[in-house]
């Protein structure tokens, strides 16, 4: 039997114009890309004009390219291997709505970003989504990657159902904030955090359970 979805009618209200807003995409599995025409107006990117950035869900052969690229994100990182990160990659394709996308441009990959939808028994059973390890190549910053590839995280997790989507930032610069707000998100709530620094499980053990 098919789940129906009950919304009040202010949030339905709300949800539908959420959606109107949004350009139609196929929900995007692995394997299957959409394309985004870059168009860059400094002086220093016009030779970039014709660049497209392609984004996907990311497959086992990104692996050794998107461990480089997180990197950027977080310089000294530790990585895990690439058969840990390969396993890592199987087990979002059985969580239903998520998904690891990547931006590629030139056959290179410069920006990704995490979507992991979250089953829930509250708001009529709908799911959310949170978005983390969002990050684009030092070399291709300020180009939109990143606002695309939050664009696309948001549209599957409207399209899996979600009622919000949600992300945290430990950035304090204004122009990262201004960033997050001009993609559509709203500094609306106060987040909270706990960090296991020194972890006792290994890696291959959390992978086996």
């Amino acid at each position: 039997m098919r789940a129906r979805l009950w919304f009040y009618p202010d949030e339905r209200k709300a949800l539908m114009g959420k959606l109107q807003m949004l350009p139609e995409r196929p929900l995007l599995r692995r394997g299957q890309a959409h394309t985004i025409a870059i168009r860059h107006q400094s002086r220093q990117h016009l030779q970039m004009d014709n660049d497209h950035l392609h984004i996907r869900r990311a497959g086992h052969g990104d692996v050794p390219e998107l461990m480089a690229l997180y990197q950027h994100l977080s310089p000294g990182d530790e990585r895990p291997t690439d058969d840990e990160a390969i396993s890592i990659l199987d087990r979002f394709d059985r969580l239903e709505g998520s998904a690891i996308f990547v931006g590629e441009m030139n056959a290179r990959l410069v920006g990704s970003c995490t979507l992991v939808v979250i089953p829930n028994l509250t708001r009529g059973g709908r799911p959310y989504a949170l978005i983390e390890n969002v990050v684009t190549h030092s070399e291709f910053r300020n180009r939109g990657i990143g606002k695309h590839l939050l664009g696309t995280a948001s549209q599957a997790a409207w399209q899996a159902g979600c009622y919000k989507v949600m992300l945290l930032t430990g950035r304090k610069e204004q122009e990262v904030l201004d960033f997050y707000v001009s993609a559509g998100f709203e500094q609306s709530k106060t987040g909270f955090q706990k960090r296991l620094e020194a972890c006792p499980v290994k890696l291959s053990d959390l992978l086996n359970i």
